[in-house]
């Protein structure tokens, strides 16, 4: 990472006191919001993993495979690994289909939006973006992005293991021994097991739907 310029000669901010914004989210709201940020590129990444072995066999792959637009690349993960599952595997592979692409507009409203909170109900944050011609705005509480957090840990989970603990003790069995981050930073004494605290109890249901 390159150093930031250097703002000293003159700007918006002062040398004794530079002047610095803050956003007014809570730290809960942060915390969530960037677990979900992260959910969310995880899934991506393993359903864009997922297709591309579809391919390994020198077959020719799509365009909208080099493109890289999410949409495009879900479209093709359900064509070429939801379709080609059976029994179990898929009816779970389908239901995960769903959520996400009910969940996307939601991710969408976090990552795309503009921000403020709701000024008559202080509780509440709200993003808002332009589609097309439609103005969207979403309302999200703190504990509505913790069960957002929550069940994008759920999809990815099932995504990659839709067989459930059997298939992720298998393929443990076939991978040998794991450390977690947090084991190893706790075994070998790094400072940074400090903030791989445990993650949050889980909320009340809140108004997301599914």
């Amino acid at each position: 990472m390159t150093d930031a310029p250097d703002d000293s000669s003159g700007g918006i901010s002062d040398a004794r006191l530079p002047l610095r914004f803050q956003p007014e989210l809570s730290e809960r709201e942060f915390y969530f919001i960037g677990n979900i940020v992260a959910q969310w590129g995880f899934l991506e990444h393993e359903i864009f993993s997922q297709t591309v072995l579809c391919f390994a066999d020198g077959s020719q792959p799509p365009k909208e495979l080099h493109e890289l637009q999410f949409t495009k690349i879900l479209t093709l993960w359900e064509s070429y690994v939801v379709s080609a599952a059976t029994g179990d595997r898929k009816a779970i592979l389908q239901q995960q289909l769903v959520k996400i692409r009910h969940y996307k507009d939601f991710r969408d409203a976090l990552i795309h939006g503009m921000w403020d909170y709701d000024k008559s109900a202080p509780e509440q944050i709200t993003t808002t973006r332009a589609r097309k011609k439609q103005l969207i705005t979403v309302r999200f509480t703190a504990y509505q992005l913790q069960e957002f957090a929550a069940e994008m840990s759920k999809i990815n989970a099932a995504i990659q293991f839709p067989g459930g603990f059997e298939e992720y003790a298998a393929m443990r069995a076939e991978q040998g021994s794991f450390m977690s981050r947090r084991w190893i930073a706790m075994m070998s004494g790094n400072p940074v097991i400090e903030q791989l605290f445990p993650e949050p109890p889980l909320s009340p249901p809140s108004m997301l739907g599914k």
